[in-house]
């Protein structure tokens, strides 16, 4: 797939409006099959990255039980599982 992304090397550069709405769109397009959830509109979202933030990455809510997000990292040596 061919667009524009977000990679920073040691410097920020703020996206345009046209830019972070062209990156909701391609994410709000189940065809590409970009996002790891396609049931996120029948959950109540509006957009994919709404639910990504909110649900699957926990929003940085604190939680009792690992998260979907953690369990990853620590799965592929992200995050020591010995001290986590």
């Amino acid at each position: 797939m061919k667009g524009s992304g977000v990679i920073h090397y040691e410097k920020f550069q703020h996206l345009q409006k046209n830019e972070l709405d062209e990156i909701v769109r391609l994410h709000d397009d189940m065809t590409l099959h970009i996002g790891q959830d396609n049931g996120w509109g029948k959950k109540g979202y509006k957009h994919y990255l709404d639910w990504f933030y909110k649900e699957w990455a926990r929003g940085g809510k604190p939680t009792t039980s690992e998260g979907q997000m953690f369990r990853r990292l620590k799965k592929s040596g992200f995050v020591d599982a010995q001290k986590a």
